[in-house]
């Protein structure tokens, strides 16, 4: 019964890869001085990965069938392809 409700809800496993790329990413923007040279845009990137990382952890708590790491997901994802980016922009 729970495969079924899974499978109806569209039940995906928590975006724990996401978040280690996010995390990643985030501290090389951090160690190219993106705190300092590109300010605005690395606290958006450090909000997107505090934003996600809370759903994520708010997500692992709930009961199996009833997760949604869509937020986390959307978040995580967001920190990760933006980091490079801001990076970037902190090193020119």
């Amino acid at each position: 019964m729970a495969l079924v409700l899974c499978g109806l809800a569209g039940c995906e496993g928590a975006p724990l890869e996401q978040a280690d790329k996010a995390r990643r990413g985030v501290e090389e923007a951090r160690q190219a001085e993106a705190d300092k040279y590109a300010a605005v845009e690395f606290a958006q990137l450090a909000d997107s990965l505090r934003v996600g990382l809370i759903e994520l952890d708010r997500q692992q708590s709930q009961f199996g069938f009833l997760r949604d790491y869509e937020a986390s997901r959307h978040a995580l994802g967001w920190a990760a392809a933006r980091a490079g980016e801001v990076r970037r922009q902190a090193q020119e």
